[in-house]
């Protein structure tokens, strides 16, 4: 059989102990960082295929501020949903 001095067949001396723990450790943080970066890539919206949608008063919100559409526009639009939720 052959003498191992107690460390076994995998590690052979001390130093391999090491290095094996060390390389278990980078591997299990390259598996942590690449869940998180695809975690990160999934689209943030609902379960129905990942969009998310808008109210109408949302988007006469956004029209407004980009100056699609005038304070008068707005305001009238504004009434018009408002009677519509009723």
């Amino acid at each position: 059989m052959g003498n191992w001095d107690g460390y076994g067949m995998m590690y052979g001396n001390q130093w391999g102990g090491l290095f094996s723990f060390i390389f278990m450790i980078l591997i299990l943080a390259a598996i942590g960082v690449g869940a998180a970066v695809l975690l990160r890539r999934l689209p943030q919206g609902t379960a129905q295929g990942g969009r998310t949608e808008m109210s109408a008063l949302d988007v006469l919100n956004q029209r407004y501020a980009k100056g699609e559409i005038t304070q008068e526009e707005y305001r009238n639009i504004k009434k018009e949903i408002a009677q519509g939720d009723k």
